[in-house]
């Protein structure tokens, strides 16, 4: 597939995915496991998200537009892609990632972990970053996130990179509380 190798919604849809597993699927260009676009609203809960590869962004998922996206009790392991090996969220996306553990994913360019770009709120509470390659910043890279964006109670732990930030990179004016309460 082009875009969601294992999963897609875009515009209107609304999709919930629970207790799942999405291995080894492939997209061209963004979401190896799924790609989740415009104005969805898409709730992963639980399951296993293992050895999916994305061309572009979101070696496992990606959340773009005005997409909001709940990730909850998942493990986000093995995947690869470009920008954000684990997870992307672009635009004004949603993103929450609650009691998950993204470890073990390669990104050849930023974001090993993840990546969020221009996204209004992004909060990522009781998770495990873990563990992920990527040149820069290989737990997670964040640019142009709006104030809303949080990290709490989060182990980022033992990240590859080569530069700039193993764990977490904030670019271009972001706003970042990281926490552990």
């Amino acid at each position: 597939a082009s875009n969601g190798g294992g999963v897609s919604s875009q515009d209107t849809a609304t999709l919930a995915v629970a207790d799942s597993q999405i291995v080894r699927n492939e997209a061209t260009a963004d979401g190896g496991a799924g790609r989740f676009a415009g104005s969805s609203g898409v709730t992963v809960m639980g399951g296993r998200v293992s050895d999916n590869t994305a061309g572009g962004r979101g070696g496992a998922f990606t959340a773009a537009g005005s997409s909001s996206c709940t990730i909850r009790g998942v493990n986000v392991t093995l995947n690869t892609g470009v920008l954000g090996g684990g997870i992307a969220a672009l635009g004004t996306t949603n993103l929450v990632v609650r009691a998950t553990s993204v470890v073990w994913n390669t990104a050849t360019g930023r974001g090993g972990g993840a990546y969020v770009s221009g996204s209004q709120s992004v909060l990522w509470d009781e998770t495990r970053l873990s563990s992920n390659v990527s040149p820069l910043a290989a737990g997670m890279y964040i640019v142009n996130a709006g104030s809303g964006s949080t990290v709490r109670r989060t182990n980022i732990t033992q990240n590859v990179g080569e530069c700039r930030g193993a764990g977490v990179v904030c670019d271009g004016g972001t706003a970042l509380a990281i926490s552990s309460d």
